[in-house]
C-alpha cells in the first residue's frame, strides 16, 4: 500500500483513507524520491491531522541502508506543524522521504484517515 506524494513542496494536500492498520510501520506509506543535492543540514516541514490520535512516522531511507532521519509523531484531530532537522555528509540520489502510516507505535487498528500538507524539504546550511 503505497502512494506517491507528488512533488515536495507543492500546494497539494494528500488525504489518504487508512482501512485497516496492518502490523509495520511500513504496511501503508507516502513517499517521494528525491534527491539531496549537497553535504549539509535540511530541513523538512509539514503539517498533519488524522481522524483518530495516532503516531505516524517519517524518515529518509536510502537503498535499505540506516535512515538519514527516522522521526515519530503524534497526530489528533487538529492540524499541527511539525520540523525536523537532519544532516547528511555527502549528496545522495534516490532517497526516499517517507511517511509511515501502518502501525506504528500504539496506533489502533481501525478505519480512519489522515491528512499531510505543505510538505517543503530544504536546505538551512
Amino acid at each position: 500500500y503505497e502512494i506517491s506524494l507528488g512533488l515536495v513542496g507543492s500546494e497539494m494536500c494528500i488525504r489518504d483513507s487508512i482501512p485497516t492498520t496492518l502490523p509495520n510501520p511500513w504496511s501503508a506509506q507516502l513517499y517521494q524520491v528525491i534527491d539531496v543535492p549537497a553535504a549539509g543540514s535540511y530541513r523538512v516541514t509539514f503539517k498533519a491531522k488524522a481522524s483518530m490520535n495516532r503516531e505516524i512516522r517519517l524518515a529518509l531511507e536510502k537503498d535499505g541502508q540506516s535512515p538519514l532521519m527516522d522521526e515519530t509523531m503524534s497526530v489528533s484531530a487538529d492540524w499541527t506543524n511539525y520540523s525536523y532537522d537532519f544532516t547528511v555528509s555527502s549528496a545522495a540520489s534516490g532517497v526516499k522521504l517517507v511517511f509511515m502510516l501502518g502501525n506504528v507505535g500504539t496506533t489502533e487498528n481501525m478505519a480512519h484517515t489522515i491528512s499531510i500538507d505543505d510538505i517543503s524539504l530544504y536546505k538551512v546550511s
